[in-house]
């Protein structure tokens, strides 16, 4: 994939964050102008609604003093209820304030005279309506309308200087949320990037090393094929096919349990097994090829080591890490191969006098196809041994790690966690 393939992909991440957020904050504030308004109206409803009490009372009061010789002020009339209009109204539709009601008032007193109660709005204006609560009370055996009405206030025109804050708050944290998600978008595209560009290149390496088996069977087919020969001639051309197969099929090999390994399918289940027996089988393979040579191979420190493993992979392992140590260790020198365990730990050491390994190279050697020298091609290696052992390990739980001087050998650690103690109680195998 192209860097201007990845930069659309993060352009588009980023329009996702900065649309994911945008909806969010959208829907939040409606759901806080929602709120706003209700309890706008609510706290309007409530004033009408008190106001209309006060009103009762004003007419009681002005029947109670009706009477009274020093009367002289009526309690109807004086009532004042800041920013509400207040309206009484008899069974027969009269005013009983001085107050001149809006024409469309009458009908809503009747309403609330009939059924009790009554809520409405009416216009005042071009752009402007009240809120209207009305009921039916009774003093004295009367009955009477009485009406409260208020201007309804919209929540932009109460809270102007909020809505105003929020709209600002809203377009930066959207400017924010478009840098904040072009960054992430850029960080979390990394890995992606590295893990395409790892795949790229063990595409272009396995090909490689797929086809250089594959043309020299092809080759040695057609030289074979190209005039009739000796039965020594034709052993001579099978040999060499046989070799080349069986270095295909150990790459093959290689490469499948690398799959495998991948797609986390290595096989699960994890037998009673002990380190030190596993090791001293591999020895024994690695011995064949340690002896033409004329490299030593040593098992030095050799404890017992219980673990839970796949005795097939940790074998492979252990033959991957003695193999590989041999074959980069010159002639008359040493590998030696330690087993040691402690309370939660058994580990595997392999060393060996070989060149080393210079501080550049060593953060790749467990990189697939990698060679620290290409030179080392000619040691018939694949590049895919260390690889293959970190991914036992990874599978197993295990840790492994390289130390390197050059021109004093390299040393290699595998530890594994020891097995459980309930499984530490079987005879071993």
């Amino acid at each position: 994939m192209s860097g201007d393939a990845f930069r659309r992909i993060r352009q588009r991440i980023s329009l996702w964050y900065v649309g994911v957020f945008a909806a969010i904050i959208f829907l939040f504030g409606a759901a806080v102008y929602l709120a706003v308004t209700h309890q706008v109206g609510a706290a309007l409803d409530r004033q009408l609604v008190a106001a209309t009490g006060e009103i009762e009372r004003a007419l009681q009061i002005r029947e109670q003093e009706r009477n009274l010789p020093d009367h002289a002020v009526d309690a109807l009339d004086e009532l004042r209820i800041p920013g509400v209009s207040l309206y009484v109204f008899d069974v027969e539709g009269r005013p009983l304030r001085d107050t001149e009601p809006p024409g469309s008032l009458a009908p809503l007193a009747q309403y609330a005279l009939d059924s009790g109660t009554v809520w409405a709005r009416f216009e005042v204006g071009e752009e402007a309506n009240e809120r209207v609560y009305g009921r039916r009370i009774s003093v004295e055996g009367q009955s009477y309308a009485a009406l409260a009405t208020t201007p309804s206030v919209e929540v932009e025109d109460r809270y102007p200087g909020l809505l105003a804050s929020f709209l600002l708050a809203a377009l930066g944290a959207l400017a924010l949320v478009g840098l904040g998600g072009t960054a992430l978008a850029r960080k979390s595209l990394v890995p992606v990037q590295q893990s395409m560009e790892r795949m790229r290149r063990f595409v272009a390496d396995a090909s490689h090393e797929l086809r250089t088996p594959a043309t020299v069977l092809r080759t040695r087919a057609e030289v074979a094929l190209q005039r009739s020969r000796s039965v020594e001639e034709y052993a001579e051309f099978l040999t060499q096919v046989r070799r080349e197969a069986e270095r295909l099929g150990r790459l093959v090999d290689g490469l499948l349990l690398l799959a495998a390994a991948d797609e986390d399918a290595l096989p699960k289940g994890r037998p009673s097994v002990y380190l030190d027996d596993l090791l001293v089988q591999a020895s024994e393979l690695a011995r064949a090829l340690a002896a033409p040579k004329d490299v030593a191979l040593a098992l030095g420190s050799f404890e017992e080591a219980p673990i839970e493993a796949d005795p097939d992979l940790v074998r492979q392992l252990c033959l991957i890490l003695l193999e590989n140590a041999v074959k980069y260790t010159q002639p008359s020198g040493t590998v030696r191969a330690d087993v040691t365990a402690d309370a939660t730990m058994c580990r595997l050491t392999v060393r060996d006098t070989g060149p080393g390994i210079d501080s550049e190279t060593l953060p790749y050697i467990f990189e697939r196809f990698y060679r620290a020298d290409p030179a080392r091609g000619r040691e018939g290696g694949s590049g895919l041994g260390l690889a293959i052992a970190k991914s036992i390990a990874d599978a197993h739980g295990a840790t492994i790690d390289v130390e390197s001087t050059p021109g004093y050998g390299t040393t290699v650690r595998v530890a594994f966690p020891i097995r459980s103690a309930s499984a530490t109680s079987g005879n071993r195998t």
